[in-house]
């Protein structure tokens, strides 16, 4: 992967993250998706200007957003893009939302960016390189899972993925648990040792980029039966590593 790929993903990132900041307060043109989603203008024009970006740089490369159909090209790269994560939050006032960008080069991912624009916070990692906030180096913290904050999304339980009584087991094992209601910002939590745990039913668009920047933050992401994440999983379970085995026994118990 180049350095003119990484720049990009960064420009992008930041580029759609204004996008976001300079609509926040005003009104939101609002549709409604399949599921109950809801999707903004802001959405759209966010997306806009990352697929405009790729595509002027990268015409022959893949794109899978989170409102268009896939672009598809017969290429190695793939870029998956969130252009806002959390809009159901973004649409309320709150400031937890993110743009999530990742590159897929031959079914692995090897770039992620996750810029979360009100908080001027831009995660970024190159597969086996680390990962950064704003420049600086960030790593998982070491609780156990007694002390762990443990976030999840709230479709966990309204899908009926995860059996109630394992899961309110570990919510009952851990410190405390919240709700924040967008994936890319979780994941940034875990992986910047804010929080310890989350987890969460996901799409490629919303995982991609902040699943690489946990591992690379010595996390761990598995699906519940403990087999390695990809971006195309249904449910992960992502940890500081230190809870995980816990974790994942207890979610797997009767």
């Amino acid at each position: 992967m180049s350095l003119q790929m990484k720049k990009l993903a960064v420009l992008a990132a930041k580029e759609a993250g204004n996008i976001l900041l300079e609509n926040f307060s005003k009104k939101k043109i609002i549709k409604s998706k399949s599921g109950g989603e809801l999707v903004t203008d802001s959405d759209i024009k966010s997306e806009e200007k990352i697929i405009g970006l790729i595509k002027e740089n990268y015409p022959d490369h893949s794109i899978l957003p989170e409102e268009k159909g896939t672009l598809k090209k017969n290429s190695d790269y793939t870029w998956i893009i969130d252009p806002l994560d959390g809009t159901h939050n973004f649409i309320h006032g709150l400031p937890l939302f993110a743009v999530s960008i990742a590159l897929e080069y031959k079914g692995e991912i090897v770039l992620g960016v996750v810029n979360i624009p009100f908080f001027n916070e831009v995660y970024l990692t190159e597969k086996g390189k680390g990962a950064y906030c704003n420049g600086t180096k960030i790593s998982v913290s070491k609780k156990n899972l007694k002390e762990a904050f443990l976030l999840y999304g709230s479709r966990l339980l309204k899908k009926g993925k995860i059996e109630k009584p394992s899961f309110f087991n570990l919510v009952d094992s851990v410190f405390r648990t919240r709700i924040i209601g967008a994936t890319a910002v979780c994941l940034t939590l875990v992986a910047s040792g804010k929080a310890e745990a989350y987890v969460t039913l996901g799409k490629p668009e919303d995982v991609a980029g902040g699943c690489l920047i946990l591992e690379e933050a010595k996390g761990t992401i598995t699906d519940l039966n403990g087999s390695s994440w990809n971006p195309y999983m249904k449910m992960f379970v992502a940890s500081n590593g230190k809870t995980h085995e816990k974790m994942l026994n207890i979610l797997r118990s009767e």
